[in-house]
């Protein structure tokens, strides 16, 4: 057995092992042309690596363009209505897109009921809607109430998780099962 290691910098990459099956030394000629073997085999792996390096870079900064394009888009929605419905329409459908989620709603919180009420939607199933519009979420009640409490970011990774949460059938049946609630 011959095993030669694949170095970039001096720092092993891999090694390529070759077998025989006869007993007896590697010839010398046969232990260069897989040096040379390793070293392309390095070359190989690197451009890879750097290739992929690249297309994260690209795909990073594809998402980054299509963020500042979304908020450019809020922006130009915010400053050309006085519509609070269709400003924030805008807000959550651009807050769903750019976090790749299914649906979306902005709640405001009103003082009358000491609640939040739903302000806004995007693609939220109709039923869930229904629901948020009849029972307005309290402080500290479900991800909404407890980011309005909390003042932060609250995030639920599976509702499945969370026994008697508010509302989880109705949230539960379209499918909906992680939700994140951010403070405005």
């Amino acid at each position: 057995m011959l095993g030669l290691p694949m170095l970039r910098q001096g720092e092993p990459l891999g090694v390529i092992v070759v077998g025989w099956g006869e007993p007896g030394p590697v010839p010398k000629p046969q232990e260069e042309l897989l040096k040379q073997f390793a070293d392309q085999a390095v070359i190989a792996i690197e451009n890879a690596r750097l290739f992929e390096e690249v297309q994260a870079r690209t795909r990073e900064l594809s998402r980054s363009v299509a963020e500042l394009r979304a908020l450019g888009e809020v922006s130009q929605a915010v400053n050309s209505t006085l519509e609070l419905s269709t400003v924030l329409n805008s807000i959550a459908a651009h807050a769903v897109m750019l976090a790749g989620a299914d649906a979306g709603a902005i709640s405001a919180w009103d003082e009358e009921v000491q609640a939040f009420r739903l302000a806004a939607t995007h693609e939220l199933d109709q039923a869930v809607m229904q629901a948020l519009t009849e029972r307005p979420v309290r402080l500290g009640e479900g991800a909404v109430g407890r980011a309005g409490l909390e003042r932060r970011a609250v995030q639920i990774p599976d509702i499945d998780q969370e026994p008697g949460y508010p509302l989880y059938d109705t949230i539960r049946k379209p499918g909906y099962r992680a939700l994140l609630a951010v403070p405005l």
